[in-house]
């Protein structure tokens, strides 16, 4: 059902890409579908406490982020999302059963100025190996500029994690070479793809306006938002907690489709 029926959706939305890039209005259409999911999906997967809950809030969120690579016209990059959110979905679904043994530590309690500012320069360096192997210029006149971007905040974020355990040399240096693989990984997997996606005559990135950039400034302020630990820090503000009650109530099942009887599912 997973890789069928929700990444099926994306590999149509791309092998029709020539038609949705003659319609600058679906284009956007698109893009603005794909944030509002992709925020919400996200938001949604923090507050769960079910484990198949939250994979399923977090594929929400995944899906609408290759949407907006879709409604910027980054359609081989959005196909290359595809194949690395299975490969991850593939691993979380499998992994699921020993989350429950584990000991997890709140990540964001162990942040401090310095390892921010270590992470952002190994999400910098990360940045440039995905420019160079994908061939990606940073230039902000069309939407190619975001997966430069895009490629800082997730090698930023893989640094973070590195350094949740005490900082030293060996380690920081470690962080450094692991941004550097993983920009380099990402730039050669959307360079394979685009090859591959040749023949069918993809589109190029689209020229950059006020709706692109936008869109753009939400999702990295949601991103600093949650680097900065700013949802712990609200928890006692009134109107937060009427947020937090409408979006858990929001992210449930509809009443009408669960049973509390096992009756129900008798034959």
């Amino acid at each position: 059902m997973h890789a069928g029926v929700i990444n099926g959706g994306g590999f149509l939305i791309v092998r029709f890409a020539p038609l949705y890039a003659s319609q600058p209005l679906l284009m956007h259409g698109m893009f603005v579908a794909g944030l509002i999911t992709a925020v919400a999906g996200s938001f949604w997967k923090l507050l769960q406490t079910d484990i198949k809950r939250m994979l399923a809030c977090s594929t929400i969120g995944q899906m609408g982020f290759m949407l907006m690579q879709c409604g910027m016209g980054l359609f081989a990059p959005a196909f290359s999302h595809l194949v690395w959110h299975g490969i991850f979905k593939a691993y979380l679904f499998l992994n699921a059963g020993s989350v429950l043994q584990e000991k997890r530590i709140s990540m964001t309690t162990h942040l401090s100025p310095l390892r921010i500012a270590v992470a952002c320069c190994s999400g910098a360096i990360g940045a440039l190996a995905f420019g160079v192997t994908s061939e990606t210029d940073l230039s902000f006149a069309n939407t190619s500029c975001m997966m430069i971007l895009l490629a800082f905040m997730a090698t930023t974020q893989l640094a973070i994690g590195l350094l949740n355990k005490p900082m030293t040399i060996l380690r920081t240096a470690g962080t450094f070479l692991t941004g550097i693989a993983a920009g380099s990984l990402y730039g050669l997997n959307v360079r394979l793809i685009e090859s591959a996606l040749t023949p069918i005559h993809t589109p190029m990135p689209v020229p950059m306006d006020a709706i692109y950039f936008i869109g753009f400034v939400v999702i990295v302020l949601a991103w600093m938002a949650m680097i900065l630990n700013l949802p712990t820090r609200l928890q006692t503000q009134n109107w937060w907690k009427r947020l937090y009650m409408a979006a858990l109530n929001a992210s449930q099942p509809h009443p009408s489709t669960v049973s509390a009887t096992r009756t129900t599912y008798q034959s």
